[in-house]
């Protein structure tokens, strides 16, 4: 888990000194399966990834780990220590990902890196054609969804 973090550390790294990125087939769930892991290790919130079909984007990976890390940080922090995260990934198309809590609600929390974490996922998604969309969910918490217009099918992943 170490070794997998610090090798997307050194990618982000790297692509902070160039202005390119390299989109290629990435296995969604295989994101999301690693990101839920560290979460739930480093956050003692529960965070799980619901069972679905297998989600391929050509896509830039780097790049959809950190608006992922983003929205799961988020959700982590709204969510507290006895909340839960949930992620899931639908093909589509549009190939979807959510990113699920029951803290507060959006904007009913206490302020923080929120904001933050939110412009960085939105920059990210317009660079990769990617649309963001953020619902309030019944009775509490917030759903953030990744609605990703292209998709490519498992066996072309």
């Amino acid at each position: 888990m170490i070794s997998g973090e610090t090798a997307r550390l050194l990618d982000l790294v790297r692509q902070a000194g160039t202005a390119e990125s390299t989109p290629k087939p990435v296995d969604v769930r295989a994101v999301l399966e690693a990101v839920a892991q560290v979460a739930a290790r480093t956050s003692g919130t529960t965070v799980t990834l619901k069972p679905g079909a297998p989600v391929w984007l050509v896509t830039d990976e780097t790049a959809l780990w950190r608006m992922i890390t983003n929205l799961v940080d988020n959700g982590v922090r709204a969510a507290g220590p006895r909340g839960e995260v949930e992620l899931a990934a639908e093909p589509g198309p549009p190939a979807v990902v959510t990113v699920t809590d029951d803290g507060p609600g959006f904007g009913e929390g206490a302020r923080g890196w929120a904001g933050r974490g939110l412009r960085v996922v939105s920059e990210q998604a317009g660079a990769g054609g990617a649309r963001v969309r953020i619902e309030r969910r019944t009775p509490r918490g917030t759903c953030v969804r990744l609605e990703f217009a292209e998709a490519v099918s498992e066996a072309t992943g």
